[in-house]
């Protein structure tokens, strides 16, 4: 399917050779979850150009990567850069295209600050890029007295040049451009493949693991326990059984969402772990997945923290549950990819296990490695922020962070906007205890070797579990009971407060 459809898109739309004669003297300028972007020289024409070299091997790159192309090919316009060339070298794309020297807004915006005029300037060259009349098409006129001329926008991005005395990273972003056609409004380029290719797909592959029939006759007694972006997860009652489950109900009408739906299943179905979360079963059901798995009684982590506090040995059991279910999953080439407090459920009996495997990822001897930079940005290690190649290591770091979340209340930088939590990682280091003084050494060296921006310095599951002091000599499990029961209760009270 990848070769009849993505690839042989690509193939039809890039130039024929290699084009490793054509361009040299490469200097990196940036690296995100699609590759990295240079500034090469043509040899043909002697100018500078930037370089995207994009990894074809994550799941629907080839389709990403002939929609970026598609779309600045067939899209020529002063306000949007100008697309080159491009060609198909082994398992990568090399995109072509005109080298701005001023870097990226974002760039720009980190090192200065805009007057309003210089605001007006950049918001006219975007709206230009539709072809708008931006003094008719907005309340205010930008074509008016107050706006910057192009002189003035260019002096600005000079100043800013020159300040840090380098040229800012490139980083030019057509992923999500979408050309539609007024029959079906979906991409030109993919109008009668992408309905076949969810078909044959996500959907095929979601039927082919799913249960048979309807499963509204098996569960009775919803209750809904919580809602997000997937859908919600309920309470209710297998009648064929007499046990409470948990069903978790899917929308598939987003983008990948039969891919991560089957994903999840599988990742689950085929890890069964005292510390991970029992699948029972899956169903479709019109245009949603039910996934049917045991029920946690004590809720999530993080609403555990909600209502109390934990205690240094507490920490440690919780880290020591986690680290069983990571070590299992990363004996098997599975990255979790999402670990934090939201995704740890427990029990009332105190029993701690892993769940949400929407954006876990098997490794294999030819991918033993990833590049996706997928997760919740606060929980990131910093080799995902950067679009770096990875590993199951990448756990390791979020389960530091959950343990910062643990100590703190919450994880550092988790009420900041996305772009920031990466800038701050970047600029900060490893996140640290805000009194480090009032914790033991073994938790603050716990948190060191979980949160080294090395990869190779930071400690593994099993090194962690068989090693660490601060995890051996944690609390038993069972010892979490009453903190759990304790931190329902609380909860139950705040409800009752509320409906009072």
């Amino acid at each position: 399917m990848r070769e009849e459809q993505g690839l042989k898109t690509l193939r039809s739309i890039v130039s024929p050779g290699r084009p490793t004669g054509k361009y040299t003297a490469f200097e990196e300028l940036g690296r995100g979850g699609f590759g990295a972007v240079y500034k090469a020289l043509d040899t043909s024409s002697g100018q500078q150009v930037a370089i995207k070299i994009m990894s074809l091997e994550e799941e629907m790159s080839e389709e990403l990567a002939a929609n970026e192309i598609l779309a600045m090919r067939d899209n020529r316009s002063p306000n949007i850069v100008t697309y080159l060339d491009s060609y198909l070298v082994d398992a990568e794309l090399w995109l072509a295209m005109e080298f701005m020297d001023g870097g990226t807004l974002f760039d720009v915006l980190r090192a200065v600050y805009l007057e309003e005029g210089q605001i007006g300037a950049v918001c006219r060259e975007e709206l230009s890029a539709d072809g708008l009349h931006p003094e008719r098409s907005l309340g205010f006129p930008l074509a008016g007295t107050q706006r910057a001329n192009a002189h003035s926008t260019a002096k600005m991005i000079g100043q800013v040049c020159a300040a840090v005395c380098t040229i800012f990273s490139v980083v030019y972003s057509g992923y999500y451009l979408t050309q539609l056609t007024p029959e079906c409004g979906m991409p030109a380029w993919e109008a009668e493949g992408k309905p076949e290719m969810r078909e044959e797909q996500g959907l095929k592959t979601l039927r082919s693991i799913v249960s048979p029939g309807r499963p509204t006759g098996k569960y009775t007694a919803f209750e809904e326990l919580g809602r997000g972006g997937f859908g919600a997860v309920y309470k209710a009652l297998d009648t064929s059984s007499g046990q409470q489950v948990a069903i978790k109900i899917m929308s598939l009408e987003e983008e990948m969402s039969e891919e991560l739906a089957a994903n999840e299943i599988l990742a689950m179905r085929d890890n069964r772990s005292p510390n991970i979360v029992t699948y029972l079963d899956s169903y479709l059901v019109d245009a949603e997945l039910w996934l049917a798995m045991e029920f946690m009684d004590g809720g999530t982590l993080f609403d555990v923290l909600r209502a109390v506090y934990l205690e240094e040995g507490q920490i440690g059991a919780v880290c020591r549950e986690c680290l069983q279910g990571l070590h299992f999953l990363h004996s098997r080439q599975v990255i979790h990819r999402d670990i934090k407090s939201c995704n740890v459920l427990v029990g009332t009996d105190g029993s701690v296990k892993l769940g949400d495997f929407g954006l876990c990822a098997q490794l294999s001897p030819e991918h033993s490695k990833r590049s996706s930079s997928v997760g919740t940005p606060s929980w990131m290690a910093p080799e995902v922020v950067r679009g770096e190649a990875y590993g199951p290591k990448v756990d390791i770091w979020s389960l530091g962070i959950m343990g910062l979340e643990m100590v703190e209340g919450e994880a550092p930088y988790q009420r900041e906007a996305r772009l920031r939590v990466f800038e701050l990682l970047e600029r900060n280091g490893p996140p640290k205890l805000q009194n480090p003084r009032h914790h033991s050494a073994l938790l603050r060296d716990f948190l060191h070797c979980c949160l080294q921006a090395d990869e190779d310095r930071r400690w593994s599951a099993q090194e962690l579990l068989q090693v660490h002091p601060f995890v051996t000599s944690g609390d038993p499990a069972s010892s979490l009971a009453a903190l759990i029961i304790s931190a329902k209760q609380v909860q139950e009270d705040w409800i009752g407060d509320t409906c009072t």
